[in-house]
C-alpha cells in the first residue's frame, strides 16, 4: 500500500521499468516484446526465436549475446502489467549493454531509469519511449 508521495513515485518507477532477475520488466519490457514482434525482430510461430533481422539489429546496437545453454528467449509474466515480457540471453544482454552504453540506469532498488540516450536504440527495437511516458 502507498503510504505517501515517496512510495507512490517508487511504485510508478517500478511499474514503468525494473529488473526481473537479469532482464527488464514493467511497461517498457512488455512494450519491447510487442515492438520486437511487430517489427519482425523476434518470431513466435515455433516458440520465441530471434530472427535474422533481429540478430542484425542487435549487432548494429552493439549488443553481444553470449553463448550458453540458457534459452535465447522465453516469456516471463510481468506482475504489474499482467502480460509477458522477455527473459533469456537476449534480454539479459540488452539490459547489461543498455546500462554500460548509458541507455539505462539501475537505481538502488529494482527500478531502472530509462535515459534519453535510449530513445533511438529502443525505437530500433520497436518501442516509442515518448509514447510510453505520456499518460
Amino acid at each position: 500500500p502507498v503510504k505517501g508521495l515517496r512510495s507512490s513515485v517508487r511504485v510508478k518507477r517500478l511499474e514503468f521499468a525494473r529488473t526481473c532477475y537479469d532482464h527488464l520488466a514493467g511497461t517498457v519490457a512488455v512494450a519491447l516484446r510487442d515492438g520486437m514482434l511487430s517489427t519482425g525482430l523476434i518470431a513466435e510461430a515455433d516458440g520465441l526465436a530471434l530472427t535474422g533481422r533481429g540478430r542484425e539489429v542487435f549487432g548494429a546496437l552493439g549488443v553481444e549475446i553470449a553463448e550458453s545453454r540458457r534459452p535465447m528467449l522465453r516469456d516471463c509474466l510481468d506482475w504489474t502489467v499482467r502480460r509477458d515480457h522477455l527473459a533469456g540471453r537476449v534480454p539479459a544482454a540488452l539490459l547489461s549493454h543498455g546500462v554500460s552504453a548509458g541507455w539505462l540506469s539501475r537505481e538502488g532498488n529494482r527500478a531502472v531509469k530509462v535515459l534519453p540516450a535510449a530513445e533511438k536504440p529502443f525505437a530500433d527495437l520497436g518501442v516509442d519511449l515518448a509514447a510510453l511516458r505520456s499518460p
